[in-house]
């Protein structure tokens, strides 16, 4: 079963109406920051995900980027691991098992992929997960500055 809200899909039509591309059947792409299957799971509380069927022209990417939780875990094991002992070789080990450098390709490849839509198919984007407040706000931040050519070119 799933939720609909009428004034969401009205704001998100409204929203791919403005997106500039004459190329293509999509005019919003919606960035779901969040694993597939977590927005599977959000179904079972009432939350759940956009179903593309009831947003007309849009579709929905998930980003798989893991929750604050498993960032914080993983920030935290890459703090240890700085403040150890180890030798190199063992330490690149020790790095990859902290599962940063997964984490932050995640987050590099999501943004990178919502500027190609913004820039080279002139698609409008919207971002979200489940509570807004951790993932949305880094792939935002991230993509504004990397729009903007000031900082671009910092």
């Amino acid at each position: 079963m799933t939720n609909r809200n009428s004034s969401d899909e009205a704001l998100l039509d409204s929203i791919a109406k403005l997106s500039p591309s004459e190329h293509s059947q999509t005019r919003l792409l919606i960035y779901d920051a969040r694993p597939y299957l977590n927005a599977l799971v959000n179904r079972v509380t009432s939350g759940g995900y956009e179903n593309s069927r009831d947003y007309k022209d849009c579709e929905i990417v998930f980003c798989d980027i893991d929750n604050i939780h498993a960032v914080s875990g993983a920030y935290a094991r890459l703090h240890e691991l700085g403040a150890s002992n180890a030798s190199q070789q063992k330490w690149f080990s020790q790095l990859e098992n902290t599962n940063w450098l997964q984490l932050l390709s995640r987050i590099l490849l999501a943004v990178n992929n919502m500027l190609e839509t913004i820039t080279v198919k002139e698609v409008n984007v919207l971002v979200h997960c489940t509570d807004g407040w951790d993932r949305t706000a880094q792939l935002s931040a991230l993509a504004q500055l990397m729009l903007d050519p000031y900082f671009r070119t910092i």
